[in-house]
Parts: structure tokens; sequence; C-alpha cells
């Protein structure tokens, strides 16, 4: 009988059936010094076989280069979060940025590596039960980010993108940076965001920030962020729902980072953000701004921020904030039942700016800072039932400014300071104060 090639029993070794009628990818063990061909292969299989194949990562620690994926339908996993680590390797090389018409190359891991450690484009992706490390200060060699700014810090550790209907799972995650106080840092740190869910994929036309927006929908759940700029970023996202926690069980922690969940120019787009502590944030614990990349939303998106604990600190930290375009309004927005424990910050334990029909009711504010909960240039806003009374506030426990009209605040204790400048509002149940 003749002999079994070797590479034939590597495959037969490496591809097994898997129980849901797919297959699955064994990749092999960490192989200490360079784990990137490895990865970068099993990967590339599962893309060839097709929807319902598994990666399956051994336990031990991964080291590697970037990594990309195209049109992946499948899952991503390895056997815990402690257990499965995937490490960047030190002095990473960036090569995205085209300099002569100010966009990017499309992100090819040989010849135009991106600043993002694990790229899915396109594909319907889950992504479970491991550790992604970016250890190395700085983690990059230096590169061009966009005009002017040069970085040496990735900017993603998963990074999922594309041109057609996109989904994506990532449970019991955990993605982790350093802190980085050069001028090649990212907001004081190595790694810009844990997971980004962007409508980022340059189209190829050589027209700065010509991108196709993302469509799809986005899932992080049971999931650890620490030392990284933002957590979980979504940007530039078109008809799409995202959830960030979601149940009591599923909710997410945020540790030592600027903004825990950063939520950019959604349009037309569900969001549900609950159930998730951030800690320790130094700019926000949560916000919804509209003006990334220059895409503007022409469709409001809802945003349901529920049942999350906030522990804001800082000079110049918010808890939530909500900053909507004056003359295209974008959000539409709930904001209940949160836990706020500000810690001496220097802005709002809840923001509205230019917002139309914003509730904010049930919340629990304590700690200090310049006001507990603030509508400013809002219009049809209500301030319901909040518990203030363990919030110090600067100027008043709730402001609404001049540019506020037709909204009201319903207190729910008679001491709660409310100051009122606008106009057509209605205070019922509060102490009304002037301008400090």
């Amino acid at each position: 009988m003749p002999a079994i090639p070797v590479f034939l029993v590597l495959l037969i070794l490496c591809v097994s059936p898997a129980w849901a009628g797919g297959y699955t990818v064994q990749a092999p063990r960490p192989n200490g010094s360079d784990d990137t061909a490895s990865l970068q292969l099993a990967l590339d299989r599962c893309v060839a076989h097709g929807p319902g194949c598994t990666v399956q990562l051994a336990a031990g620690r991964y080291l590697t280069r970037q990594l990309v994926a195209f049109n992946f339908r499948g899952t991503f996993k390895g056997r815990a979060m402690d257990k499965t680590i995937i490490e960047a390797l030190p002095n990473l090389r960036v090569d995205s940025w085209i300099a002569e018409s100010d966009t990017y190359w499309p992100p090819d891991p040989t010849e135009h590596p991106w600043p993002s450690l694990i790229i899915f484009v396109d594909g319907d992706v889950r992504v479970s039960d491991l550790a992604v490390q970016i250890t190395a200060v700085p983690a990059t060699e230096p590169y061009d980010f966009a005009p002017g700014w040069q970085l040496a810090a990735l900017i993603d550790g998963i990074r999922i993108m594309g041109q057609h209907r996109t989904n994506a799972t990532v449970q019991r995650v955990s993605i982790e940076g350093r802190e980085d106080a050069s001028d090649l840092g990212f907001w004081g740190f190595n790694l810009a965001n844990g997971v980004t869910y962007a409508g980022e994929l340059p189209t190829g036309s050589g027209i700065a920030f010509d991108y196709y927006p993302i469509t799809g929908r986005l899932s992080v759940s049971a999931s650890r962020f620490r030392s990284a700029a933002s957590g979980v970023y979504a940007t530039i996202v078109k008809e799409g729902r995202i959830t960030i926690g979601g149940g009591l069980a599923a909710g997410n922690l945020f540790e030592n980072v600027a903004v825990g969940m950063d939520l950019e120019s959604l349009e037309g787009s569900a969001v549900d953000v609950s159930h998730n502590k951030v800690l320790n944030a130094t700019a926000a614990a949560a916000w919804a701004i509209p003006w990334c990349c220059g895409f503007l939303p022409t469709k409001p998106s809802f945003f349901s921020i529920h049942d999350n604990t906030f522990r804001p600190t800082g000079e110049f930290a918010d808890g939530i904030v909500l900053v909507d375009d004056p003359a295209q309004p974008w959000i539409r927005a709930l904001v209940s039942r949160n836990t706020v424990e500000a810690q001496d910050i220097g802005s709002g334990g809840i923001s509205a700016y230019n917002t139309r029909g914003t509730a904010v009711w049930g919340n629990r504010l304590s700690g200090a800072g310049t006001d507990g909960i603030g509508i400013w240039n809002g219009k049809y806003s209500s301030v319901l039932a909040n518990d203030v009374e363990g919030f110090a506030a600067v100027s008043a426990q709730i402001v609404l400014d001049e540019a506020t009209t037709r909204s009201a605040v319903v207190c729910r204790n008679p001491d709660d300071t409310v100051l009122n400048q606008g106009a057509d509002n209605r205070i019922i149940g509060c102490q009304l104060v002037d301008n400090p």
C-alpha cells in the first residue's frame, strides 16, 4: 500500500467536519515566534469552504502581524478569553495611506497592511472566546494616518467593514492595549479602538473619504475592553442594527478608556446600549456624534441607552453625550435607568446637544460635575423622575439652556435644582435656581 503524502495527513488533521454541518479548521498551536502564516492560512481555508466553517484556535499565545479575511462566513474562536491569546508582534509595518490622493489602499496584509490587527471585509463573522493584546509601545513603526498626522499606534484590534451587507457578532472577547503618552500614541494609548464596525472600505475612486457605508448587524456582548481610546467604535453605518450588551448576562466591561462606546454618523439605524459597565472614562462613557469622515446622516437613528453603569472621571469628562446636527437632525434617543457615578467631572452626567424629542428618565446620578443632566438647544425633550439627589452640581442638577424650548422637567424630589433659561418649558415639582 503506497504511503500517504505528509501534506495530505496535515490537511486531514486540520480540516474536520463540524457538528453543525460545516467544517472546522483546527489552527496549529502557537509556535512561540510568528504565527501569522498559520492563522492567515486557517482563515483562508474557511473562506474557501464557505458558510458554516469554524477556525478553532488552540490554547496558548499566538504572535502575529496583521490578518485580513475577505467574505469570511463563519466563526473565529478560541478556547476561552484567558486561554487563547492573540498578541500583536512589535514594530508592525503600516502602509495604508496614499498621500497623493489623500485616501487609502484596500487592505492587504502583505502589500498594504493597515493599522488593524485583524480585519474582516464583508461576510457574516462571529468572533468568540479569545483575547487580543497589543503590548508593544509603540505598537507599530511610524506611519502617516492622515494628512499631517503621524502615528505609531494600532487603530483597531478587530475591524469589520464591507461593500455588501456585513454582519458581525463578538462574544466573550477581551481586547487590551497599553498606555502611550508619546506624540505617536492615539489619545494616550497604543490602541485606538477595540472593535470597529465601520463604513470605511475605500471604493477605489481615488477621492478622499470615498468609502462604502456598512450595512448589517453588529452585536458585542460579554466582552472586556481595557486601555484603549475607545472600546467599541461604530461609524458610517446605514440601515444597521447595533447591540452593545443587550441583557444582564451580555453586558460588556470597559476600563481605562477615553470613550467606552463611540457611535458616529449612523443613518437609519437602531442602537441598543444596555447592561454595560464603563469605568474610568476620561472623555465619555458613551457618545453619539454625527460628523465622521465627511459623512452626514440623512435619516435619523434610534438610540436606546439603558440599564448601564457609567463612571466618568476627569476635568473634561461626560457620562453620556448626544450631539445632533441642528440643520439635519439624526438622533432619536431614550436614555433610561442608567447609573452615572461622576468622579468630579468637568462636564455633565447626561448631556444632549441640538436634539429633538430626547427622553431622559429614571436615571440615577451621583458624584460631582458641572451639571447632572443638561439639555442644550433642545426641543420637545423630557427629563422625568431622575434621581439626582446625590449629584453635587456647579450650576444646577438639571439645566435647560436659553436655546431649549417646549421641553418638560418633572423632578423626583422637590429639592432637585433646575436652571431653566429657555422659553415655553414646563418645570414640575422642582426647585428653580437662578444663574450661578
